[in-house]
């Protein structure tokens, strides 16, 4: 698993996560696609940043909940935060999410934090 969010939600005390696939299960033009992430439904996992057994992708469509408990406390690879804007910007189009509120709400906010009490 490859933890995406590290908001943790009180109540049941999960974090949010993408599924794993093996690179060797999958043909050598299939894992060249991958490895370029070009493939819109795996996200690559540099083997060199991730202590892994096995070359990894994260699968796009596979968002899971997981208890903090099942989740090793040594990190075993990190992605960087333009790898986390990537990762996260293709699930949330893969998904079909319409953040645009979202954006326009903390454009707005971030405005206001420019501007100051006095406005």
């Amino acid at each position: 698993m490859l933890v995406v969010s590290d908001r943790l939600d009180p109540r049941l005390d999960e974090l949010i996560a993408l599924r794993l696939v093996r690179l060797g299960g999958l043909t050598a033009r299939e894992r060249e696609i991958v490895r370029g992430q070009d493939d819109p439904g795996l996200f690559h996992l540099d083997p060199d940043r991730f202590d892994l057994p096995e070359e990894n992708a994260a699968i796009i469509a596979a968002l899971v909940r997981i208890h903090r408990s099942a989740i090793e406390p040594r990190p075993i690879g990190r992605l960087s935060i333009d790898e986390l804007r990537v990762l996260h910007a293709r699930v949330a189009s893969y998904y079909g999410l319409d953040l645009h509120r979202l954006v326009v709400e903390e454009l707005r906010r971030l405005a206001a934090t420019r501007r100051g009490p006095t406005g």
